[in-house]
């Protein structure tokens, strides 16, 4: 077709089957740039999520952790005394007027005294048991989250190594040398062994004095102190995690919105893509309408 035949409507049918061809063209260009940041944005905002599912759930072990330390507490604190008491009105070494009828207002009066001795090694046992197992839990979250917890680890040699909290809650030495003025007894392994020995447990019932139960009354009071002055310490660490939690979730509430004006932009821009193309397929079948008619015309 030479020049001259293509008249101003052609030319005008030309330039906009050309412009809408180039705007699809740059839709599609700038829709392909938008599902690139849409990803990217998706990734950023599926990872901060995950980590704040992370966060909270660190913070509800530590919370459960709290509970049972409260509860250990709680439990012992109902009969704080009431087995030494109990003892003390029918033990054969404190000698009372009222020890005979005392030990008769018991269920079973010929073992009460044996019962009582071994109610308070119990106590003993299971209070070392419980704060062991807090600890151990405990460990078990710090341990494995170092970014959180970086004050629990210490710098040795160059490695970094986990320090643990285990001795802040049952340091059995410490606590009995920082109270030892408190004990009629000064010697530690009298108390200490009864959690590792059964032998010992027998020798104990059949040796202890009044004394040496008062001792080890006292000791199981110790722990419950020192547990209770360490539940700071947790809810510390619940409070931190969780004011990096509403930190994540605002950022989250941010980026939740940018993915959704990246999505409707996204739409907006494939509607448009597509809306071009038709418009140019429509133009270009015009212009070869007026090229057909042009040529019937001649």
């Amino acid at each position: 077709m030479r020049r001259g035949q293509i008249n101003n409507k052609s030319l005008i049918l030309i330039f906009t089957v050309a412009l809408f061809t180039i705007l699809s063209y740059a839709s599609d260009q700038y829709l392909i740039r938008q599902e690139d940041k849409f990803r990217d944005l998706n990734i950023e905002y599926n990872n901060l999520r995950t980590k704040i599912i992370s966060y909270t759930s660190i913070s509800q072990s530590l919370d459960d952790v709290e509970i049972e330390a409260n509860n250990t507490i709680e439990n012992f604190l109902r009969k704080r005394h009431i087995w030494i008491k109990s003892l003390i009105l029918i033990s054969s070494d404190y000698k009372i007027i009222n020890r005979k009828k005392n030990k008769e207002s018991f269920k079973y009066p010929s073992t009460a005294e044996y019962n009582i001795k071994v109610d308070l090694i119990n106590d003993f046992g299971h209070i070392h048991n419980n704060i062991l197992h807090i600890a151990d839990k405990l460990n078990s979250v710090y341990h494995w989250n170092y970014e959180l917890f970086k004050k629990y680890f210490v710098i040795q040699d160059g490695e970094t190594l986990y320090e643990g909290v285990g001795l802040d809650f049952l340091d059995l030495d410490k606590i009995f040398k920082e109270n030892i003025d408190e004990f009629y007894y000064k010697d530690i392994d009298l108390y200490k062994d009864i959690l590792f020995s059964d032998k010992t447990r027998e020798a104990t019932l059949a040796n202890f004095t009044l004394k040496n139960w008062l001792d080890l009354n006292r000791f199981t009071i110790l722990l419950i102190e020192n547990l209770n002055n360490n539940i700071e310490l947790i809810g510390e660490d619940v409070d931190y995690v969780d004011e990096l939690t509403e930190e994540d979730e605002k950022i989250l509430e941010d980026q939740f919105v940018d993915l959704k004006t990246v999505s409707f932009r996204k739409n907006y821009l494939i509607l448009f893509s597509i809306l071009s193309q038709v418009l140019s397929l429509l133009f270009l079948l015009l212009l070869f309408r007026s090229f057909l008619m042009t040529k019937n015309y001649k």
